[in-house]
């Protein structure tokens, strides 16, 4: 059996080169949930056009790197004020 080779796909952005799937450490420079220090988190697929080098990142990858900074935070025992604000909103009118 011949294995298919998947279309590829034109850069959404350029329209000039096919993009490449890379997987690797996915570095973001700034996270809020993490008093907005970089974060890195590993094993992130996306795919990159070696033309204009924008890069495409999958739900399911957004949904990982969401999870690791979830865990991140939790980890460090970080609490926003957002989130202070929410939970008591949540709270009002509680007499226990």
């Amino acid at each position: 059996m011949i294995d298919e080779i998947p279309p590829a796909e034109l850069c959404p952005s350029c329209n000039k080169s096919n993009t490449v799937e890379v997987t690797g450490d996915y570095k973001l420079e700034t996270v809020c949930k993490l008093n907005g220090e970089p974060f890195t988190v590993p094993d992130i697929t996306r795919t990159r056009c070696p033309e204009c080098g924008d890069e495409f990142l999958f739900m399911s990858e957004c949904e990982k790197i969401e999870s690791a900074i979830n865990a991140e935070q939790k980890r460090r025992n970080i609490v926003l004020a957002s989130n202070d604000e929410t939970q008591l909103e949540n709270n009002k009118g509680d007499t226990k």
